[in-house]
């Protein structure tokens, strides 16, 4: 999680893995997960932060990252490369 005085940035770095709930799997729906607890502190802190979603390394074809866009939750310029990533620093 990134702060900052207008935005709540939350993210994660994907890797392929279907939708269904695999208990096998550690923090299944994490990015979901993510948002929805950033949605509640930033009521409950009463702030006007904007929740922003991101991930690295996913596409927008990984079942959480379309179920993030279908609910408007998310956009599709956040779906970022590892050499975006990398553009970052110098």
């Amino acid at each position: 999680m990134i702060e900052t005085p207008n935005h709540l940035f939350i993210g994660e770095a994907k890797h392929e893995s279907n939708f269904g709930a695999n208990s096998d799997l550690v923090l299944v729906h994490q990015l979901v997960r993510q948002y929805v607890m950033a949605r509640i502190l930033v009521e409950l802190r009463k702030c006007k932060k904007e929740v922003v979603p991101f991930v690295v390394g996913g596409s927008k074809n990984n079942h959480q990252v379309q179920f993030m866009i279908c609910q408007g939750w998310m956009v599709e310029d956040n779906i970022l490369r590892w050499n975006d990533i990398k553009a970052l620093w110098p």
